[in-house]
């Protein structure tokens, strides 16, 4: 099957997006897009599909999906959006395309590492419970925080995933 491609919307006053999602199954179609996808999901469990990866997802895994990898999430069931949890997010989504920085920034000798991460995300990485929590929280930063700040805790947030 071919997946859909999808435009993802970034406001004119960003240089990536930022979303939280409270629908489970929102995007539940094979799809791609140009941008990076980094997924935290806060609740809900089910499947996903990356590339030619399924798997299990549950709350707090954190997910990294390269630029145009084929993928989506089914979740088992849909929690009433009223109910005791609703207040909560079911995921919080960032996505930027690898050059948003500029086209030479991953070039730089200094960022080899975060190079790396990218270059691992096109076939799509899954993290451990430590590294997810410890990624979780450094987008919990990239949400509360703007500009220069925004862009630090994002950074910081893909190094990480080297571990």
């Amino acid at each position: 099957m071919k997946p859909q491609l999808l435009q993802v919307a970034i406001s004119p006053n960003r240089s990536f997006s930022l979303r939280r999602d409270t629908i489970p199954n929102i995007n539940n179609r094979w799809h791609c897009h140009k941008e990076v996808e980094l997924v935290w999901f806060h609740r809900g469990s089910g499947t996903q599909f990356i590339g030619d990866s399924i798997r299990r997802f549950k709350p707090g895994d954190v997910v990294l999906v390269g630029a145009n990898l084929p993928h989506y999430w089914h979740f088992d069931h849909e929690e009433k959006i009223d109910s005791p949890k609703g207040s909560e997010f079911y995921s919080s989504v960032i996505h930027f395309t690898e050059d948003f920085w500029g086209t030479q920034f991953l070039q730089l000798p200094e960022n080899k590492m975060l190079k790396n991460v990218l270059d691992k995300a096109q076939r799509g990485i899954s993290f451990s419970e430590e590294v997810s929590q410890q990624m979780a929280q450094q987008i919990e930063v990239i949400f509360s925080t703007e500009g220069t700040y925004q862009l630090i805790a994002l950074i910081q947030c893909l190094l990480l995933a080297q571990h």
